[in-house]
């Protein structure tokens, strides 16, 4: 015999375009009174949304600043001012490595260095940003270190 629960999750799979289909009529139909459920929801649990808001903010405002590069704070913004500094040098004709003339881009082989660029095409600069470049088939062609 099948538990109810298995049952549903069956169905939802059987009909899942037709309940969704539902879903949104009803939705479209109710527009009013479903906006009138999420102010008394809120006016009830104001409190308790507010405080989940918070440590929402924190968490995320933690996660933002130790970023997918792994740096702090500080280190973006030296990567941010690097950045601006580099666009006001103009960029060299051709790539430092293959020496291609398409697709051009400015690299910073260090940030607390901001006026050390180097132009490379975006295939080499791509490669430069691999991890463990070093080891990594491409070699170790790094200008500025």
């Amino acid at each position: 015999m099948v538990s109810n629960k298995e049952y549903h999750k069956e169905y939802y799979k059987k009909n899942k375009e037709k309940l969704k289909a539902n879903m949104k009529k009803h939705q479209e139909d109710n527009k009013k009174k479903i906006a009138e459920r999420k102010k008394d929801f809120y006016k009830k649990n104001k409190d308790e949304i507010l405080k989940q808001q918070k440590e929402n903010y924190t968490k995320n405002r933690i996660r933002l600043t130790n970023n997918p590069y792994g740096l702090n704070v500080k280190e973006n913004k030296k990567r941010i001012n690097a950045r601006a500094y580099a666009r006001k040098k103009p960029l060299k004709s051709s790539c430092q490595i293959c020496e291609d003339t398409q697709n051009l881009e400015r690299h910073h082989w260090r940030y607390d260095k901001p006026l050390i660029v180097a132009t490379l095409c975006h295939d080499c600069h791509s490669i430069q940003h691999i991890r463990n470049f070093e080891t990594s088939k491409y070699g170790g062609h790094q200008f500025g270190k």
